[in-house]
Order: C-alpha cells, then sequence, then structure tokens
C-alpha cells in the first residue's frame, strides 16, 4: 500500500466520520433521555460533578455507585466542561461520537482489506443496523465500551498484518490495543477485556499461524493498568469495602447471574436478528464466504471471528441483555460489508452452496423489506390495528415531517425490497444495500426515535410535579426513574423500595407541609400501603407505564390542581 493509498484511506475514514457525527448528533437533537438506563448514568454524571461529589467515586442518589466504573461519566463531564454542553447533550454526545468514531474504524479496516467499496458498505451496514443506529443517540455506556473494543481490534488488526499492508511499529500499536482493552474495563468492567481475547484466540485459531500470542503479553500487562490505577485511589478514598463489592459484586457475580437478567443459553440467538435488523438474512451467506476464504484471506477470518467468538463467549453467561452485544456489530458489519463487496467484484466465481446461499439471503431480505413496508403504508392510516408497538400511536405523536419522513423511507424500503427480490445483478445487489441503508437510517432517525422520544418525555410532568410540590418533601419509589432528582433540582428527594416506608416517622413534616410520592402504578399497586394515599397527578402514556404523583395523608396541597388532573394533555410521560 503507497503513501498515496494510505492518505486517501485515512481521508475517506474522516468524512465517514463527520457524516456519522453529523447524522447522529442530528438523530440526538430529536429524542431527549429515556427513563431507564439513560436518566441514572446522567444523575451518577450530575452527582459526580457537585461540590461534595467525587470524581473518583461515582455517586448515585447520594450513596456510592457500587455497579459501574467512572469511565462513561468522566466522558460525560469531559464533553460538558470541555464543550460548555448541558448535561443531557453531554451524555449523548459521548455516545454520537463513540458510533461515529466505530464508523471510521470499521471502514478503515474494511477498506484497508478489500477496497473503498467494501469499506463503504461495512460503515453502512453498521449505521444503519437497528440497535446500533438506536444506541449511537442515547446516553448509555455501550456505546463507548463499543468504541474502545472496536479501536482496540483496529490497533490488533494492524499489528498483525490482518489488511496485507506492512506492519509498521508492531510494538506501539500491541501496547494501543492493551490501553484501548484497559480504557473499556472502565466503562464496563471485565467484558472489555473478555471480548478482543475472543475475538483474537478465534483469528488465531481460524487463520492458523497468523498469531504469536506471546508478543500479546506486554499488550495484555497494559490493560490492567488503567484499571489498578483507578481502583487503588478508589480503595484511599471509599475504603476496600467498595472495592470488593464493584469487582466481585458486580464484575463476578453479575455476569454469573448471581444478581438478575437471567436468559437462557440461546438468548442471542433470537435478539441479535432483531437488533441487526435490516441485514440479519444476509449474515449466513456472509458466514459462509468468510467461512470458504479463511484459510487464504486474513481479513475474512478476523471477520468471521469477530462476528461469532464474542456471541459463544456472552452466551455463556446466565446474565444476558441485548444491549451487551454491541461491541459485536462492528465485526458482524465487517462481515456483511465484505459480503457486499464480493457481489460487486467477485474474485472467483462461487460454489453452488454459496450462490444459493447469497441469493436466498438477498431474496429474503427483499421479500421482508418490501412486505414490511407495504403492511406499514397501508396500516399507517388506522394506527390502532399495529399492535403494540410504538408505531400504534403515530396518528397522535408524529408531526408533519415524521408523516413525510416515514412515508419516504417506506417508499424507497419497499422499491428497494422488490429491486432485491426479483434481481440478479451482482451490481444491482451492491447498490440495493445502500439504498436500504438509507431508507432504514431516515426511518429510524426521523420516525422511529421521535416517536419514541416523544412517549418518553418526562418534562411536562415533573414540570406539573413542580407546581404542585412547591418545595416540600418528595418521595420516589425506587424503580420509577432518576428524573426527579435532574428535573426537580431544588427539591429534597429521598428514594425507598417500598410504599409503606414512605408513612414512616422520618419521613413527617408537620401539619402544616405535604409529603409526596412519585410511582409508576404497577409498583404501587403492589403495595398494601396504596389506600393511604391520595392521586393528584396520573400521567398515562400510550407507549408506557403510568406516572403518578401522590399526596400522603391529609396534609394540604402545595399548589392547585384538581385530583387526577393529567400532567400532559397528549399522554406524553417520563
Amino acid at each position: 500500500m503507497t503513501s498515496s493509498d494510505r492518505g486517501r484511506r485515512a481521508a475517506g475514514a474522516a468524512l465517514v466520520f463527520l457524516a456519522g457525527l453529523a447524522l447522529f448528533a442530528w438523530g440526538a437533537s430529536q429524542r431527549t433521555a429515556w427513563r431507564t438506563d439513560e436518566l441514572r448514568y446522567l444523575e451518577v454524571s450530575r452527582e459526580m460533578s457537585l461540590p461534595d461529589g467525587s470524581l473518583i467515586v461515582p455517586q448515585l442518589a447520594g450513596k456510592r455507585y457500587e455497579h459501574k466504573p467512572p469511565g462513561f461519566f468522566w466522558a460525560t463531564l469531559a464533553l460538558q466542561r470541555g464543550l460548555g454542553l448541558e448535561l443531557e447533550p453531554a451524555g449523548k454526545g459521548v455516545s454520537v461520537v463513540s458510533a461515529a468514531a466505530s464508523l471510521a474504524l470499521v471502514y478503515g479496516l474494511a477498506a484497508s482489506m478489500g477496497g473503498v467499496p467494501a469499506g463503504l458498505a461495512a460503515a453502512a451496514v453498521l449505521a444503519s443496523a437497528q440497535l446500533y443506529a438506536s444506541l449511537a443517540m442515547r446516553a448509555n455506556l455501550d456505546g463507548l465500551l463499543a468504541a474502545l473494543v472496536t479501536a482496540a481490534l483496529w490497533a490488533f488488526a494492524r499489528a498483525e498484518g490482518v489488511a496485507g499492508a506492512p506492519v509498521r511499529h508492531a510494538a506501539w500499536l500491541r501496547l494501543l490495543a492493551g490501553g484501548l482493552c484497559g480504557l473499556a474495563l472502565l466503562v464496563k468492567g471485565p467484558v472489555a477485556l473478555g471480548i478482543p481475547a475472543a475475538v483474537v484466540l478465534a483469528f488465531a485459531a481460524l487463520h492458523r499461524g497468523a498469531v504469536r500470542l506471546r508478543s500479546w503479553l506486554p499488550a495484555v500487562a497494559a490493560s490492567a493498568v488503567p484499571g489498578l490505577v483507578w481502583l487503588a485511589f478508589a480503595r484511599a478514598e471509599a475504603g476496600p469495602h467498595y472495592v470488593s463489592n464493584l469487582v466481585l459484586g458486580h464484575g463476578v457475580a453479575h455476569p454469573l447471574g448471581l444478581v438478575s437478567k437471567l436468559q437462557p443459553f440461546w438468548y442471542y440467538l433470537e435478539q441479535l436478528p432483531l437488533g441487526f435488523l435490516p441485514w440479519s438474512l444476509m449474515i449466513p451467506a456472509a458466514a459462509l464466504l468468510a467461512w470458504q476464504r479463511r484459510a487464504r484471506s486474513a481479513g475474512d477470518a478476523f471477520a468471521l471471528a469477530w462476528a461469532l467468538a464474542p456471541v459463544v463467549l456472552l452466551s455463556l453467561f446466565p446474565a444476558k441483555r441485548h444491549l451487551y452485544l454491541l461491541p459485536v456489530y462492528p465485526g458482524i458489519a465487517l462481515l456483511v460489508g465484505r459480503w457486499l463487496a464480493w457481489w460487486r467484484e467477485p474474485d472467483a466465481p462461487p460454489g453452488p452452496a454459496l450462490r444459493w446461499a447469497s441469493l436466498a439471503g438477498l431474496r429474503a431480505t427483499g421479500a421482508l423489506v418490501l412486505v414490511a413496508s407495504l403492511a406499514a403504508v397501508a396500516l399507517h392510516r388506522d394506527p390502532g390495528r399495529i399492535p403494540g408497538w410504538h408505531l400504534a400511536q403515530i396518528e397522535g405523536l408524529a408531526t408533519p415531517f415524521e408523516r413525510v419522513a416515514l412515508l419516504l423511507s417506506l417508499g424507497l424500503a419497499a422499491t428497494v425490497g422488490a429491486v432485491l427480490l426479483s434481481s440478479r445483478s451482482r451490481r444491482t445487489a451492491f447498490g440495493g444495500g445502500f439504498a436500504l441503508a438509507s431508507a432504514t437510517l431516515l426511518l429510524l432517525l426521523a420516525v422511529v426515535h421521535p416517536l419514541q422520544s416523544a412517549g418518553n418525555d418526562s418534562a411536562e410532568f415533573y414540570t406539573e410535579v413542580a407546581k404542585q410540590v412547591e418545595g416540600d418533601r418528595v418521595v420516589v419509589l425506587e424503580g420509577t426513574d432518576f428524573a426527579p432528582e435532574l428535573q426537580l433540582p431544588d427539591t429534597t428527594i429521598h428514594r425507598v423500595f417500598e410504599a409503606h416506608e414512605v408513612l414512616a416517622p422520618r419521613f413527617r413534616t408537620g401539619p402544616d407541609r405535604a409529603l409526596w410520592l412519585i410511582a409508576e402504578e404497577p409498583h404501587l399497586r403492589r403495595s398494601q400501603a396504596r389506600g393511604e394515599f391520595e392521586t393528584v397527578l396520573r400521567h398515562e402514556s400510550p407507549l408506557g407505564k403510568t406516572l403518578l404523583l401522590l399526596r400522603v395523608g391529609d396534609a394540604p396541597a402545595g399548589g392547585a390542581g384538581p385530583e387526577g388532573e393529567a400532567a400532559s394533555p397528549d399522554g406524553r410521560r417520563g
């Protein structure tokens, strides 16, 4: 590879990064933080920045947060302070930058292995994979973890000459890969080491003699440095109990299923096809192509190892979530992107099995996209017939722009589906992939996520709550969300695990002051103390659970408002 080739590849990666940054930043600006992990992680970041907070030991609701290392929270605060952003845009910005960086790295890998068409195809596949695009716009840990793991595996591929380029400064690249794994360890724990290790070992097995594992021992040592340094400071500040709870309680007990999130062994075989839509039906043919070329092509062996080995590893642990697969998505995109490029310029006539699998993957994808698009177009005028998903409320929530984007994306998807279903042309198959990526991105960024955000916006509810409580004490039933701390900053917030704890003497504030409880209706319904509360605000949403603001006993309300008043006339919730 000449210096001119390397320069063009670097320029292409920079353009891919900027395009991803613009796309995902725009998408993130169309949505608010959702009432799951996002609000919790934003609250941890906020409490770390308080005058009495700690930049070493994360805190949540005034207590040490023993579930996650501080890597994501540090990155959020760095963006917040470095660019002068508000907390929520900073948290989402970490994921946006991480997602764009992953796109650029995958482009660089695929382009160096198979040329610019393969690089563009891999980046397009990754950007439009459903779960990847979704997490690229959320304030969550997984996007940053995936970017660091991708960067570490990029450094590994460069050090080992996987792309066929001359190896330069291999020792430094190995140390870089180890250091990046160590930084990823500070984001989400041991999985940051397990996934790259699984890829490296699988690659060594698939492409025999390609890796001298002994040369990677310094990288293994480097991967432990960031975590050990942080743990030393954390132990000095919070004591050995905090360190043991984090390392053993979360780092060991959690993946072994001793905490929660237990799922069967085959869970990821169900979740991976859903999260990687619309490309899932192309994976078998792409894997078969890589399998047939693994012995003579280090790039194919590497992509196959990245796509398969971590899935097997994660399946061995009882605790599973669909989010855990995100660091695997760049590897699958690399696999599918190389397969799409092979359709454009195949290096040899395919055998019968590969030809059959490839045509089946294209036509099955085309049929699925065509049927789904036509069904959505037919049903969008009667959304109540779409069972139980966010598009069921499109009539009440979509803006005119979202409606136009919906019809455009579905029309383009239907056209692409028909082309893939009927075409035998190799170039048409390659171009159809880019059209499919465009339609999917338009649908996800301009329609699906704004609709989901509209159904998860808690700002209006808490605006009404602030009018009611007027500085009185507020208790939150655990499991609701962490929006009260973020959206009621001038109010004292307490948290309880059971509703009856609100009736304890420590919460009594006198006959002239009200005591308030914020809870999700399902959590409150299970409580034996339900009859002790008076409902003041009831906030229903067709897209999620019902939020309640309740007043305890006979204390007067802090503000005016009839019982049962809705927090939002259009049914939006937190």
